[in-house]
């Protein structure tokens, strides 16, 4: 069976498909465009495969924080589709998929910090696949909280300079990660992490956002 990972946080949507932890396709070395959205992505993917969408066992989303309305939409795309099938969706942090990046690319954990619409900022601690705690707030006060007694740890999002500069100013010992999103390939490429997460409807996937966090 196929597994889909949708990743919702980054600049657009990013679509994966593989089948037992190995990438079979990935929508980012695709020339899309925007209009195509998930639908047309999953559509490109399952013609280049020759597989069909009833193949789909499995649907690991990245419920954000990010863009709220891409975050929102891409969910509830999720959540439609795993109905649709009768499969399961396992949520994701972008906490936790930039955790799994920052470990494997530097053997630390991340601290990811996210633009909030209202503008402060999203941030959390995950190491690995497990997000140790996560909050919302003014970037000078979440930061030093977040960060403390974590030791050295891999800065991601798209405001590193300002996130690092305020560790500095707070004697934090951070790491420019230099990614500002995690790889959307380790939705698949873990999808064994995640299957204590599985939930079928009337369960479903909650997007992080704004009201939730």
């Amino acid at each position: 069976m196929l597994t889909l990972g949708i990743s919702t946080s980054s600049g657009q949507f990013a679509l994966v498909v593989g089948e037992r932890g190995e990438v079979l396709f990935d929508s980012s070395a695709v020339d899309f465009s925007p209009a195509a959205g998930l639908a047309g992505r999953l559509d490109a993917a399952l013609a280049a495969l020759g597989r069909e969408a009833r193949e789909v066992g499995c649907i690991v989303v990245d419920t954000g924080p990010g863009g709220t309305s891409r975050v929102r939409t891409g969910v509830a795309f999720a959540n439609a589709l795993a109905y649709a099938l009768g499969v399961t969706v396992c949520p994701v942090t972008s906490m936790e998929l930039a955790g799994m990046d920052a470990w494997a690319r530097h053997g630390l954990s991340a601290l990811h910090v996210v633009k909030s619409v209202k503008g402060d900022v999203h941030a959390g601690v995950a190491d690995g696949a497990c997000c140790r705690a996560m909050a919302r707030g003014a970037m000078e006060e979440v930061i030093p909280r977040l960060a403390a007694g974590a030791g050295r740890l891999v800065v991601t999002g798209a405001r590193r300079d300002e996130v690092l500069r305020a560790g500095e100013r707070a004697g934090i010992p951070l790491v420019d990660g230099e990614r500002e999103h995690g790889d959307a390939r380790f939705l698949v490429e873990n999808e064994g992490v995640f299957a204590a997460r599985a939930a079928r409807f009337p369960a479903i996937a909650r997007p992080v956002t704004e009201q939730t966090l």
